[in-house]
């Protein structure tokens, strides 16, 4: 934890809050003694998975019982695994077997075929093997560790680990899992013709609050939030809060019959919302067949765009060997300074038919 301990210096500084999460987080050492014995010396009971004793300082858990013949893993946890309490290898082994014979009434136990001793807070990357929450840290703690760092309106630093989960913490599978989140924000905030739309405002790595459980007026989950007091008091009043833009349509078009064009721009827009961005949506999606434009100039086309179905029309059709058609559109009834490119699966089929069920949920 503490940052005046690590070797990494980051260009531009990391942010107070940042730095203020590190410094306030703990950083814990469980250390391990692995002892490999011969399987005809083996002293322990073969039918208990794990043991302690009245020596604090060590816990047992018997891997043969896992089918890991003759190995015994020994746990040691703060203070004493801090540095083994300044013990050598050597030293540290002849302690547990010790501890062990004392412990099953023996004088002494087998010499061990091998040993082997983790030493994590002397590791110059891990300097400890776990977090923990001490004094004056919270979820609020671990959600600024999770942060995106980096220049202002870029933030293109991210940062994962067991630290930075809240339903994982100091467990492999936390580390594994804001793996998987920090990739998918990643993949988030580049469009398909690899524009970078910024830092996520909301989700993993955006600079959120205190996380709150809420219940779904619609599908009735409960869902993490991010709110603070204030804002959790203001759901809590709102019998129409909903999880997601799926059971927000759903609560809307109750009791109505959409018409084929407010049909067509809700299937566009849970589409874009669903699919993996920087991939099509399906196979159709991909046009690089050089002959078979899917647009033509000056076609009206549709284009889902942050929650919204715009109207476009297409100005130029390109096409790119390695990434297939791309057009050139200029957004109807607005400046031309608007106008911008978009690869061939951003842009939709136009029909041109009118609203008649006066939803209009998704026009611009």
């Amino acid at each position: 934890g503490k940052s005046n301990h690590s070797n990494v210096l980051f260009r531009p500084e990391l942010s107070k809050k940042k730095k203020e999460a590190i410094e306030t987080f703990g950083m814990g050492s469980e250390n391990k003694i692995v002892l490999r014995f011969d399987p005809s010396d083996i002293f322990w009971p073969l039918k208990v998975p794990y043991f302690i004793s009245t020596d604090d300082r060590f816990r047992f858990l018997n891997l043969h019982y896992y089918g890991k013949t003759g190995v015994l893993v020994v746990h040691g946890q703060p203070p004493f695994s801090w540095n083994w309490g300044g013990l050598n290898d050597s030293d540290l082994v002849s302690e547990v077997r010790r501890s062990l014979a004392l412990m099953l009434g023996l004088s002494k136990t087998p010499d061990p075929i091998s040993s082997y001793v983790t030493r994590w807070d002397k590791d110059h990357f891990s300097m400890g093997s776990y977090s923990y929450f001490s004094v004056d840290s919270s979820l609020d703690t671990v959600h600024a560790l999770a942060s995106c760092e980096g220049l202002k309106g870029e933030k293109r630093v991210y940062f994962a680990g067991e630290a930075c989960s809240v339903d994982g913490h100091q467990c492999v599978h936390g580390a594994y899992t804001t793996g998987i989140e920090a990739a998918q924000s990643i993949m988030g905030r580049i469009r398909d013709d690899g524009v970078d739309q910024g830092p996520p405002e909301s989700g993993y790595g955006s600079p959120v609050g205190t996380v709150q459980m809420v219940q779904c007026t619609v599908c009735e989950k409960w869902k993490e939030v991010p709110a603070d007091e204030k804002e959790l008091k203001r759901i809590s009043m709102d019998d129409s809060w909903t999880c997601s833009l799926t059971c927000q349509i759903q609560r809307e078009t109750s009791g109505i019959s959409l018409c084929s064009v407010c049909k067509t721009r809700t299937e566009l827009i849970l589409k874009e919302k669903e699919k993996p961005v920087g991939k099509a949506a399906d196979e159709n999606d991909i046009s690089l067949n050089s002959n078979e434009s899917t647009y033509a100039e000056g076609e009206r086309v549709l284009v889902p765009e942050n929650g919204v179905v715009y109207e476009a029309k297409v100005e130029k059709a390109v096409f790119d060997p390695n990434a297939g058609w791309k057009y050139f559109i200029h957004y109807m009834g607005w400046h031309k300074r608007y106008d911008k490119w978009f690869p061939h699966s951003c842009l939709r089929k136009n029909e041109e038919h009118a609203c008649t069920c006066g939803y209009r949920r998704f026009f611009a």
